[in-house]
């Protein structure tokens, strides 16, 4: 099973899968993904994924409060069982064969799940008489399956490096104070 999160300051995109079966997806606050997360038994292995926020250079308080959401939910998730795993945006594209191309990344992904599942919008998604594999699948949550497919494509030890990544950032015996100077200086140990 897998809850992948694209983190947002306020709102995330998630999608809870079950191998291809969307069991959850839409657009919610933390705390809404984390009750959603407490309502399904992770399994021996579950995975979290969250989108690793990065600072280029013009870093902000919405930059500040993306990484301190997503990683408030990975230390939430993570005793509940699931396993958190941090992946970064380049990865993703990487795995996904989109690094290389220029244009809006979001629709870079997109267009890469449509093909994978029908290969046109209309195979996709479908109608509400005959919905595709991706119907009702709406904006964060789109960039949300894309982070599970990139997950699921990346040799296994990507894998143990973003949740090596994970567990390196996230400690449930810090305080607030201490954790948020760990992300602002890039995490580490």
């Amino acid at each position: 099973m897998i809850l992948a999160v694209d983190p947002g300051p306020v709102l995330s995109g998630f999608m809870l899968r079950d191998g291809w079966k969307i069991l959850a997806q839409g657009k919610a606050t933390a705390k809404e993904i984390e009750e959603i997360g407490m309502r399904f038994e992770p399994l021996p292995d579950g995975v979290l994924l969250i989108e690793q926020v990065r600072n280029y250079g013009n870093g902000n308080n919405t930059l500040l409060r993306t990484a301190e959401v997503g990683a408030r939910m990975a230390g939430k998730l993570a005793w509940m069982g699931w396993t958190p795993a941090y992946v970064p945006r380049a990865d993703v594209l990487r795995l996904l064969d989109v690094l290389h191309l220029k244009g809006n990344r979001d629709k870079l992904v997109r267009n890469v799940l449509i093909d994978m599942n029908g290969g046109s919008r209309q195979l996709a998604f479908g109608t509400k008489n005959n919905p595709g594999p991706l119907y009702g699948v709406k904006a964060d949550a789109i960039q949300a399956m894309g982070l599970a497919v990139a997950y699921e494509r990346a040799p296994e030890a990507a894998r143990q490096g973003w949740k090596d990544l994970a567990s390196d950032q996230w400690s449930p015996n810090l305080d607030e104070k201490t954790e948020k100077k760990r992300y602002i200086r890039g995490g580490g140990r």
